[in-house]
């Protein structure tokens, strides 16, 4: 079983290192349109288990080959990308700012 505190720079699982996530799951890559940059510190805290390359938790008996394709970090990925491209359109509404 893996935590997400496993994975991360910082020790405590907010800031996911992924370098080193690609070195053990090569297929593991953030999803969406996004990458590391625009997760960082944002990563909720998980537990999941990987078994023969595939990721499992409770909400994905099946398994997936990219965790990042897991349902509760999907919704995270969902979220996060939903909130960059809300921010582009208001950058590009008020690109001063203010």
């Amino acid at each position: 079983m893996y935590w997400a505190d496993n994975f991360s720079r910082d020790g405590e699982g907010d800031d996911w290192d992924g370098d080193l996530l690609g070195e053990h799951w090569p297929k593991c890559r953030p999803t969406h349109g996004l990458n590391w940059e625009d997760i960082r510190g944002e990563f909720p805290r998980h537990a999941w288990i990987v078994l023969d390359g595939r990721h499992y938790d409770a909400e994905c008996p099946e398994g997936v080959e990219n965790l990042f394709e897991l349902p509760l970090i999907r919704r995270g990925m969902e979220a996060f990308a939903a909130e960059k491209a809300s921010l582009r359109v208001l950058q590009g509404i008020n690109p001063a700012g203010g």
